[in-house]
């Protein structure tokens, strides 16, 4: 196996893909920095918690996602071959049109 040597800061960028997110939220803010699921009154989105901006949830490395598939697969990791995923780099998602926020494994980061 070959060995590469980067710096702090950009393991800090490519942590998340290396390591096995293990935390524990009790607020949104709680949840910066980790990767989610969020689904919407009409959408579902995965990405990054950026930042908390007033009543937008920024996200990076962002994907609308217009069918998940069977849903327990999806949330457990394993999405259907046929998943569609449309990567949208960082986008705002209002906290009013929220159902739900959880925790997820991955992000999506090409379009299928």
């Amino acid at each position: 196996m070959s060995k590469i040597e980067i710096t702090k800061e950009e393991y800090e960028k490519v942590k998340h893909l290396i390591e096995k997110e293990n935390r524990k939220y009790e607020s949104l803010e709680d949840m910066k920095g980790g990767i989610v699921f969020i689904r919407t009154v009409t959408f579902y989105y995965t990405g990054r918690i950026k930042n908390i901006v007033g009543q937008f949830i920024h996200l990076e490395d962002a994907c609308w996602i217009p069918d998940t598939g069977r849903f327990a697969n999806f949330m457990q990791g394993t999405p259907t071959d046929t998943l569609e995923t449309e990567p949208m780099g960082e986008t705002f998602v209002n906290i009013d049109s929220v159902i739900d926020i959880s925790p997820y494994k991955q992000l999506f980061l090409e379009q299928k």
